[in-house]
């Protein structure tokens, strides 16, 4: 499990707490023993120091590409035409109350998040690169108060792109702004096999050019005074960790509850495996720790 314990009764509006974890789904940033090791070398000396919170990266249910996509936590909290329910190959929907949840959370790793148009029935399309053959999870959902809404789909590794049938959002007058979207798999990490996170590429029209940017975004339910972001290399294997930044502060100066934080990884330039580690301090005291993050980035 990802949760310690809880320093805020602050709650995402939109993201449901986690259930129990099935075998495949073990979230990015769940350590194993090999994990902990080659994260120990270079983390910064005041991590030991630390307040952990219980933070939940995201929700999961399934466990095999062949089992259905859809929480069952969500779908008892469905209602109506528009409730998360599964529609083909994914389960999507909104739900009628918040449940659960922490003062932060990972809601969003993109490499590219067109501006698509609320009002077209055109499909999204949702690309992915992995080194591995394990099936992908997909998710969305929204990063608005008031908005509960998520979408959840598994893929086999080699069938990007995913088409996302726009129906709901068009119904829901859900723009780009309003959701983050992730994706994540498992793959062989440092001799052991891990949950690791993909950047996801999305778009609405046929060509559009990127920035090939990976941007992760945060959702604090509770004002932060500063976030910080560590990045180690991992090369291609993630059997040798090299620092990049320790503890960087964000330097926004600002932080407000319930406002996404985007964090641009700019230094995620050479291909393989990267080791993330987040953590933020909170206006009124205290401070919140994200669980280790491992990462891919594919080459152009």
């Amino acid at each position: 499990m990802y949760q310690s314990r809880v320093l805020s009764s602050g709650r995402h509006p939109g993201i449901p707490a986690r259930p129990r974890l099935g075998p495949m789904d073990r979230m990015p940033g769940a350590r194993s023993s090999q994990d902990r090791r080659s994260g120990r070398a270079w983390r910064s000396a005041s991590s030991g120091r630390r307040l952990v919170v219980g933070l939940i990266l995201a929700p999961v249910a399934a466990s095999t590409a062949q089992d259905s996509p859809c929480d069952p936590g969500l779908l008892a909290l469905a209602r109506g035409p528009e409730g998360y329910q599964l529609r083909g190959e994914r389960c999507e929907g909104t739900y009628v109350q918040p449940v659960g949840g922490t003062a932060l959370w990972l809601v969003s790793l993109t490499e590219w998040f067109e501006a698509y148009d609320p009002t077209s029935s055109a499909d999204l399309l949702v690309s992915w690169s992995t080194m591995g053959k394990q099936p992908v999870r997909l998710r969305a959902q929204g990063i608005q108060r008031g908005l509960y809404y998520r979408m959840d789909a598994i893929r086999p590794a080699a069938s990007a792109p995913f088409h996302w049938p726009s129906d709901v959002l068009l119904v829901r007058h859900i723009a780009r702004e309003q959701i983050g979207v992730m994706g994540w798999t498992r793959m062989p990490v440092a001799g052991a096999d891990e949950s690791v996170y993909l950047p996801l590429r999305v778009t609405q029209r046929a060509s559009v050019a990127t920035d090939a940017r990976t941007r992760l975004t945060l959702y604090p339910t509770v004002q932060l005074a500063e976030v910080y972001l560590s990045i180690a290399s991992g090369g291609t294997d993630g059997r040798t960790l090299k620092p990049l930044r320790q503890g960087t502060p964000l330097g926004y100066g600002y932080y407000p509850a319930d406002q996404p934080v985007t964090l641009p990884l700019d230094g995620l330039t050479t291909p393989g495996l990267y080791y993330l580690e987040i953590s933020a301090t909170l206006a009124r005291g205290g401070q919140a720790v994200l669980p280790p993050l491992w990462i891919y980035r594919a080459a152009r």
